[in-house]
C-alpha cells in the first residue's frame, strides 16, 4: 500500500555510484582516532507511478556529505606501524563515534528521486571489543536521528530514529582460519 506521505508505487530504479572519501587517523589524548568525510556521485534511471501518474528519470547527481569522528578512549593506543608490531597487546578497547550527514546533495522538491535528502542526520555510536588468546568479541550500538524533509512534492517527510545493536564472537585458528557467530538487531 502506498504511504500517505510518499505517494509512490511500482518503482524501479537502477543506480550506479562512485563513492569518494578521505580518512585520516591521528592521536587524541594518546589513543587512536579517525576523521573521515565521504560523498558519492550517483547516476540513476528509473520509473514509478506517483499519485497514480507514471514518471521516469535519468540523471547524475551528488549525494549528501557525511563527516565522522571516531575515538578509542579505552585501549587502542595510538601507535606507528613499527610500534604496533612491537608493543600491541590484545585486550579491551572501547570507543565512540559521531557522524553527521549534511544536506549538501542535489535536491529538487518537485522530483520524486533525488541523490540528496534535504535533511540532516546525526549518528552517535559506542562500541567495545575484546581480544584474548584467539577469541575476539565485539559489541556496538548506535542510533540515527533525522530532521524532517519539509519540502518533498509539497509534503513534509518525517522519520523515526533508527537504533541498532551488533554483537560478534569469533575464534581464530592457525593459518588464518576462523569461525564466527554474528548478530544484528
Amino acid at each position: 500500500a502506498p504511504s500517505p506521505n510518499v505517494p509512490v508505487e511500482n518503482a524501479f530504479v537502477r543506480t550506479d555510484a562512485l563513492a569518494l572519501g578521505y580518512a585520516r587517523s591521528f592521536a587524541l589524548a594518546g589513543n587512536s582516532a579517525k576523521f573521515d568525510v565521504q560523498t558519492a556521485r550517483a547516476c540513476y534511471e528509473g520509473r514509478a507511478d506517483v499519485a497514480g501518474e507514471p514518471v521516469s528519470a535519468s540523471r547524475c547527481e551528488w549525494a549528501d556529505t557525511k563527516f565522522r569522528l571516531s575515538w578509542n578512549f579505552i585501549g587502542g593506543s595510538a601507535l606507528t606501524p613499527a610500534e604496533y608490531r612491537e608493543r600491541f597487546k590484545p585486550g579491551l578497547t572501547v570507543g565512540a563515534s559521531i557522524q553527521v550527514e549534511m544536506p549538501t546533495g542535489s535536491y529538487r522538491s518537485d522530483r520524486v528521486l533525488n541523490a540528496g535528502t534535504n535533511r540532516w542526520m546525526v549518528r552517535p555510536g559506542i562500541g567495545m571489543s575484546y581480544l584474548w588468546q584467539g577469541w575476539y568479541f565485539d559489541l556496538s550500538t548506535e542510533a540515527k536521528f533525522f530532521t524532517d524533509n519539509d519540502d518533498y512534492l509539497g509534503s513534509r517527510i518525517s522519520q523515526d530514529p533508527l537504533y541498532q545493536v551488533q554483537a560478534h564472537l569469533a575464534r581464530y585458528f592457525a593459518r588464518g582460519a576462523w569461525i564466527s557467530l554474528n548478530s544484528n538487531y
